[in-house]
């Protein structure tokens, strides 16, 4: 069994149980797509969001554990992550405003 599955119910289980919050920052594809391993009927969802072109510019609400948690997608702030690696600050900065948090 792989890190990410071993550790999904515990996370999982943090953020309905003890987590009081219901906004969430994913940065990066993999971070996006731990919901689907925590929860698989979750994955179709998050495919088609990911696929859409304004996915760091919109958001997604799902249900995990009974717990509405509407995640904010953005890319991976790696240097690596050449093609979203400059523009990251500003897709940052965006979220938070969009969010009040700014």
């Amino acid at each position: 069994m792989g890190v990410k599955r071993r550790f999904a119910p515990i996370v999982e289980q943090l953020l309905v149980d003890y987590w009081e919050g219901d906004q969430l920052l994913t940065c990066g594809r993999v971070a996006f797509f731990w919901f689907g391993i925590a929860d698989k009927g979750l994955k179709g969802t998050l495919e088609t969001h990911w696929a859409r072109p304004d996915r760091f510019e919109s958001s997604l609400t799902i249900a995990l554990g009974g717990k509405d948690i509407t995640l904010h997608p953005l890319p991976h702030p790696s240097p690596l992550n050449a093609r979203w690696y400059k523009l990251f600050p500003e897709l940052i900065d965006r979220r938070l405003e969009q969010l009040d948090w700014a």
